[in-house]
C-alpha cells in the first residue's frame, strides 16, 4: 500500500503520540500482580507446571500492551524487564535451591517484550515502513 510521505509521517507520528512510558508503566505493574498472583497460586498448590513459569510475562506484556500501547523499543523493554524480575523473585521465594531455573530468565523478558507490542492495522504498518524506510 502506497501512501503519500506526509500521511505516512503522520500516521506514524500519530503511533508514536499514543505510546506513554507512564502508562505502558503501569500496565506492566497491573500484569505483574496478576501474574504473581498466579504464580503464587500454583506454588501453594504444591508444584509448579513448566507453563505456569511464564505466566508472568505473559500478562506483564498483555497489561503494558492494552494500557500503555508500546511501539518504540525504549518503550518495549519496560515491561520485559518487570517479567524478568518477577520470575526472579518469583523462584527466590519459590525455588531457592534450584538456581537452573535462572536460566529461563531471558526468555521471560523475550515474552514479555514480544507480547507487549502494539497490534497495527495494516495501513498503520505500512505507514510504518514508508516512513522510517524513505
Amino acid at each position: 500500500m502506497k501512501l503519500i510521505k506526509d500521511e505516512a509521517k503522520r500516521i506514524r507520528a500519530e503511533i508514536i503520540s499514543r505510546q506513554s512510558f507512564l502508562l505502558t508503566t503501569v500496565g506492566s505493574l497491573a500484569g505483574l500482580s496478576v501474574g504473581f498472583g498466579v504464580f503464587i497460586i500454583f506454588a501453594l498448590l504444591g508444584g509448579i507446571p513448566i507453563v505456569t513459569l511464564f505466566v508472568p510475562a505473559f500478562t506483564v506484556g498483555f497489561g503494558a500492551k492494552f494500557i500503555g500501547k508500546p511501539f518504540e523499543f525504549k518503550y518495549r523493554v519496560i515491561p520485559g524487564i518487570f517479567g524478568m524480575l518477577t520470575f526472579v523473585i518469583g523462584l527466590y521465594f519459590i525455588f531457592t535451591t534450584d538456581l537452573l531455573f535462572l536460566a529461563l530468565t531471558p526468555i521471560n523478558f523475550l515474552v514479555s517484550y514480544y507480547f507487549s507490542k502494539t497490534q497495527l492495522s495494516k495501513l498503520e504498518e505500512s505507514a510504518v515502513w514508508q516512513a522510517e524506510y524513505e
